[in-house]
């Protein structure tokens, strides 16, 4: 199984769970349809502003030789990564549950 069969397993399993949450099978508009994708979007995107700080400090880190504080903030950001990770296979989910129409 190649890495995108398995995010597109997540993806299912993340769709599956949402229309269970909602109880609801597809949106009930474009309009709904959008403002959710859109808060999902915006999420993934604030994990991803604060991976971005993260990397910004780290360097710092390792001009000044702060290799405890280094390994810290890249355990963080690494859980960080996750996050956006998640948000973004909820992303994908909506789009999916986009195609099954209104």
């Amino acid at each position: 199984m190649t890495d995108i069969e398995k995010i597109n397993g997540l993806v299912q399993r993340e769709l599956v769970e949402m229309c269970k949450k909602h109880n609801q099978e597809k949106f009930n508009s474009f309009h709904e349809a959008y403002a959710v994708t859109k808060e999902e979007v915006e999420e993934a995107d604030d994990e991803m502003d604060g991976v971005k700080a993260d990397m910004k400090v780290l360097w710092n880190f390792i001009k000044y030789d702060n290799t405890k504080s280094a390994v810290e903030l890249v355990n963080f950001t690494q859980k960080r990564c996750n996050r956006a990770i998640q948000e973004l296979i909820q992303v994908s989910a909506c789009c999916e549950k986009i195609k099954r129409g209104f």
